[in-house]
């Protein structure tokens, strides 16, 4: 995580107009190049024509290695010095072109390869700083990547890095805000089973993944939230089958530890259920999950478990 972070120490400030080139690379352009670009601000021609005319409009993962790229931003450096009052990004035409989602997937994977490495991180920033110049949130922002639409694919999406480290660099409770925002989204039973089923595309994503759904417990647990009412956050309110096959029951189970840590009244997963189902129903749930290959030992041992729920409960009464 800590290219990412490199990546995103030197932003735009509060202009996010920056000059692209220095005097050593502008001065190895070709002079054809160059001879035009003079021609193309004295003629006035748009930021959008001149994109075209370098082709850099036809895909964008192709446009990262485009040796016109340095001609565009040659472009853009001498525009913005010739109309100081009328300045264009870098970045906007892009964005403009191929949407932010695409871009900042583009970036992220080719900020990965060393030839475009250094052209794609600074893109990057650029990105990042026109949000920030934008004051978008991290919500809008999540919609923009189109990360609303990625499901259990989540984890596998490179730009969920750049909206990772943007809501790091905005926030200032990064970790809890993006939990807010992921749930807002998937409910806090998708959220639980995309954390479950993901499959992280890097050593960067496995680290988020895993730092969002610990978050997503410790702010459970800051709110007071009791087991009986994260069962019916996870929607676990369905029947054997929400006992025996979902997934969620894991983030539960997970939650019931950490919860019974400080508890007054520490509590079982089995304790949890029965609140909800009753002790018959549970029994009967329980004799049906037995049935499932695989589970009878598992089943055993909630049984047992119920077993001294019951006695307990006798007991206090």
């Amino acid at each position: 995580m800590q290219e990412e972070e490199e990546r995103a120490i030197k932003l735009p400030g509060k202009s996010k107009f920056v000059k692209w080139l220095n005097p050593s690379t502008e001065s190895k352009l070709p002079s054809a190049d160059v001879r035009q670009i003079k021609k193309w601000v004295k003629n006035k021609n748009s930021e959008e024509d001149v994109f075209k005319q370098l082709e850099l409009d036809s895909g964008m993962e192709k446009v990262l290695a485009n040796a016109k790229l340095d001609t565009y931003a040659a472009y853009i450096d001498r525009f913005n010095k010739k109309n100081p009052d009328n300045k264009v990004s870098m970045i906007d035409m892009f964005t403009k072109t191929y949407g932010d989602d695409v871009v900042a997937r583009a970036l992220e994977v080719g900020a990965d390869a060393p030839s475009t490495r250094k052209i794609a991180s600074r893109l990057w920033r650029e990105l990042l700083g026109s949000w920030k110049h934008n004051r978008d949130s991290a919500d809008d922002i999540f919609k923009l990547l189109k990360l609303d639409e990625a499901g259990t694919d989540l984890f596998a999406m490179p730009q969920l890095n750049t909206w990772f480290i943007f809501t790091r660099m905005t926030v200032h409770d990064p970790k809890e805000e993006m939990v807010s925002v992921l749930a807002a989204t998937y409910g806090y039973d998708g959220l639980s089973r995309i954390f479950l089923s993901a499959t992280p595309r890097d050593t960067t994503m496995r680290f988020i993944a895993l730092d969002l759904e610990t978050a997503m417990g410790k702010m459970w647990l800051r709110e007071g939230q009791t087991p009986d009412e994260i069962f019916k956050l996870l929607k676990l309110d369905g029947g054997v089958n929400s006992f025996v096959a979902n997934p969620n029951v894991k983030t539960l189970s997970s939650y019931i530890d950490k919860f019974n840590v400080n508890a007054d009244q520490p509590t079982t997963l089995v304790g949890v259920f029965k609140n909800f189902y009753g002790v018959k129903r549970m029994s009967e749930m329980l004799d049906e999950a037995k049935k499932v290959p695989g589970m009878e030992t598992r089943v055993d041992k909630w049984k047992s478990q119920l077993a001294s729920e019951n006695l307990r409960a006798r007991r206090i009464q």
